[in-house]
């Protein structure tokens, strides 16, 4: 399942419609059509969605069958997805180097990332992957990997 599936199945089986979505967590209804034709929400948007549907950004984005509704904060700290990032590098031996070219991410992001910058969720989908890690760890909002 892709994330356009996953959030139209999550509206279907909670009853609630793009309206209501826009309504509930702010997002442009716009914004929230264009999702329905594939489009990526940014991270902010995709934290909101998850929150709102009490499931984890991995089955938001098709990455785990169930929807993991165990605790996450309600917000993410920017910073933290570095510092977990550089920490599983470390950990598993991997250069950043090794990884952006393995999975196709820019590696000059490196260094926005070290800043507070976060990739895009494309990138951050196949960071997670690679480094066998949940998006939510990633993001801090929760600490299981």
């Amino acid at each position: 399942m892709n994330f356009t599936e996953s959030l139209q199945e999550l509206m279907l089986l909670n009853n609630v419609d793009a309206k209501t979505l826009h309504q509930q967590t702010k997002i442009d209804l716009s914004t929230i059509y264009d999702y329905f034709k594939g489009t990526f929400p940014k991270i902010h948007n995709a934290i909101l969605l998850a929150n709102y549907f009490n499931c984890s950004l991995n089955y938001l984005f098709g990455l785990d069958f169930e929807p993991n509704s165990t605790s996450f904060s309600q917000e993410y700290n920017s910073n933290l997805f570095f510092e977990r990032y550089t920490k599983l590098l470390k950990e598993q031996k991997i250069s950043n180097h090794k990884l952006c070219k393995d999975t196709g991410v820019n590696e000059s992001s490196y260094w926005l990332w070290s800043k507070g910058g976060l990739p895009k969720l494309e990138g951050m989908i196949k960071i997670a992957q690679y480094l066998n890690c949940s998006l939510d760890y990633l993001v801090g909002r929760n600490d299981t990997r």
